[in-house]
């Protein structure tokens, strides 16, 4: 398993020259928030093409064949995918296929989101 995070900046900033300089212009738009990726790869079963949004759903498994005996419930990637998205986050993921593995991106605000009152 490897586990990777990166600062992600916001659509529309961080355009610099290409030499590592950003402009010094002012940007008249509101600020974007910046995010923090984080990336979660596996060498296990993959996921295949169909699977890939199915597995975001309670209680769903992917089999990784006849005699497969997943453990567990099939909550965790819907709780996580709840988590992330009460976070103002988002839950991704690629695989190229069964038996090559699977990578899981989750996209976090570093700013917290606005809470409004409800009441």
């Amino acid at each position: 398993i490897t586990v990777q995070a990166r600062l992600v900046e916001g659509e529309g900033r961080g355009q610099g020259s290409g030499t590592g300089v950003r402009q010094l212009t002012p940007d008249p738009r509101p600020p974007v928030p910046a995010f923090i990726e984080i990336s979660v790869e596996d060498s296990g079963i993959g996921i295949s093409a169909d699977d890939r949004e199915l597995i975001f759903a309670p209680f769903m498994q992917v089999k990784g064949g006849l005699t497969d005996k997943t453990p567990g419930t099939g909550l965790g990637l819907a709780l996580t995918k709840e988590f992330v998205a009460l976070h103002g986050g988002q839950i991704r993921v690629e695989s190229e296929g069964l038996e090559k593995g699977s990578r899981f991106y989750v996209l976090l605000p570093i700013e917290a989101p606005v809470c409004r009152n409800q009441g």
